[in-house]
């Protein structure tokens, strides 16, 4: 069971049945999809997936994504595969343009320099987003 917020802020649970209709404003982040290389995915009935990966060749690992309604696709205006780890999603709300990274951080373990590696990726795509 999903919930959601109604149009007065009380909580809805949902059915299976129902959960196209009841998830159109969270559009999660995901990490380790299991996918290659980058593009879109069509899913039947649930919606858009966005994601970034290593290329085709390469071991299916580290994949992240963003999974969109059908109306947060009709808002986007652009997105970005920046590496295997971060992807971007730029949108156009009603009050705003909207930017939303998703990121897969190597975790404490991994060597240094792929750690490094990572937030050097991420800060250099911070510091030249348009703003």
């Amino acid at each position: 069971m999903l919930e959601r917020k109604d149009d007065d802020g009380n909580n809805k649970t949902c059915s299976n049945r129902q959960r196209k209709n009841c998830v159109p404003h969270r559009d999660p982040g995901l990490s380790e999809t299991r996918r290659n290389g980058s593009g879109e995915h069509r899913i039947p009935q649930t919606g858009i997936l966005l994601y970034s990966g290593k290329p085709i060749k390469d071991k299916h690992e580290s994949v992240v994504g963003i999974l969109l309604s059908p109306k947060a696709h009709k808002s986007l205006i652009e997105w970005k595969p920046i590496s295997d780890r971060i992807i971007m999603a730029r949108f156009l709300t009603k009050l705003r343009k909207l930017v939303v990274f998703q990121c897969y951080a190597p975790i404490e373990q991994a060597i240094r320099e792929e750690k490094d590696a990572f937030y050097e990726t991420l800060e250099n795509t911070l510091r030249h987003l348009k703003r």
